[in-house]
């Protein structure tokens, strides 16, 4: 039963968010995976999301701005849901103003641990590696929660979107 209720506010859900897209995202959203049809996180080519770096929520206009655009998947390919936990701090109500800097760091833990290229990481994500990625993803959870609730509080002030993220900041 309670699955069931999670599909239903899930697909209740996406009939929201699709209502209040631009008709022009799904035709950017394919053009976008085709161009970057890879996880930036993982490499996983399975599961693709394409993700607003800012969101359109709070900026409306970025909404069909292909710079505003990232590839991140749900595939769990390194144990882990790139776009929950990267992407959105392990919360789908937050958005991590950190996520380049956060997929350029657990690029760099890849890296330390020979691995190169994502794409190429089987049998090369060591317990090791996993453990110091699990450690990042920790910190992107704490500052992203840290971040929205500071939003939230300077918006229900009345200050514009741009002033409250500027405002809270690492």
């Amino acid at each position: 039963m309670k699955k069931l209720f999670t599909l239903i506010i899930c697909l209740f859900t996406a009939i929201l968010i699709a209502a209040e897209r631009s008709p022009e995202w799904e035709k950017l959203r394919n053009s976008h995976v085709k161009k970057e049809g890879v996880c930036q996180i993982c490499g996983s080519h399975s599961d693709l999301q394409v993700h607003h770096i800012k969101p359109f929520k709070l900026w409306p206009e970025k909404e069909l701005d292909p710079e505003n655009l990232i590839t991140v998947c749900r595939s769990k390919r390194m144990g882990f849901d790139c776009h929950l936990a990267v992407a959105h701090g392990g919360n789908f109500r937050y958005y991590n103003p950190y996520i380049l800097e956060d997929i350029a760091t657990i690029r760099d833990i890849l890296k330390a641990h020979g691995i190169l290229n994502p794409e190429q990481m089987e049998g090369k994500y060591t317990m090791e590696c996993q453990s110091e990625i699990e450690q990042h993803l920790k910190v992107i959870k704490k500052e992203t929660k840290a971040f929205n609730i500071c939003v939230d509080k300077k918006m229900k002030e009345g200050i514009s979107p741009d002033e409250a993220c500027e405002s809270c900041k690492r």
